[in-house]
């Protein structure tokens, strides 16, 4: 059995139990009703942000040496 204080316990967020379990005493449905009460639209971010897929290690260490030969001496 793994310690309360343990690392990943405390990181990882809650589980989903615990997350029913929260919803729950407060009186709301899911995250995403608690949010639409709670956080005026005006300050969140878009449904979907303008990020390009991801690189493999390779494509990501030819983009960083594509950039380093920017450098000047």
């Amino acid at each position: 059995m793994s310690h309360p204080h343990q690392f990943d316990l405390r990181h990882l967020g809650n589980s989903e139990e615990e997350v029913k379990q929260m919803l729950d005493v407060i009186g709301v449905d899911s995250l995403d009703t608690l949010i639409d009460q709670t956080i005026p639209t005006a300050i969140r971010l878009p449904d979907s942000l303008d990020i390009p897929d991801a690189l493999d290690e390779q494509e990501y260490v030819r983009h960083l040496q594509g950039i380093a030969k920017l450098n000047k001496v």
